[in-house]
């Protein structure tokens, strides 16, 4: 069995185990969940090389694991705006890297589905926070 596929059983092990618990939270509580997966790509000046092959000039200088710390604080940031709005989210990311060495993250959070545009607003506006202002 290669890593690969390896890698791939043990995320969709994981996935089925949010499921249930998101089944399980809903027969509890008389609630139900949605699932939204997501991609999320670090802004532009991460990135080393251009999908053209030519060096970006607006690169930072960044290493991947500079820009997994940019992930990971800014999630975090992006758990605390949740928090605050009485949110409450479960789920799992994996990460993966662009072409050219950059991390991106794929991913899927639960949340009750009255709270499902909420989460988009603020998911979106901390994931474009430094794209904006680049």
């Amino acid at each position: 069995v290669s890593n690969n596929e390896r890698r791939r059983a043990e995320m969709l092990t994981r996935v089925k185990g949010l499921e249930e618990l998101a089944a399980l939270d809903r027969m509890s509580q008389d609630s139900d969940y949605v699932a939204l997966f997501f991609t999320w790509t670090a802004p532009q000046q991460y990135h080393a090389w251009l999908e053209t092959g030519r060096r970006n000039r607006k690169w930072n200088g960044a290493s991947p694991r500079e820009t997994q710390h940019y992930f990971t604080r800014t999630f975090k940031n992006f758990s605390t705006a949740l928090t605050r709005r009485d949110i409450h989210i479960f789920g799992m990311h994996i990460t993966e890297s662009h072409h050219d060495g950059t991390p991106h993250w794929h991913g899927i959070l639960f949340v009750r589905r009255e709270q499902e545009s909420t989460l988009r607003d603020v998911f979106e506006m901390y994931a474009n926070a430094e794209n904006c202002s680049a």
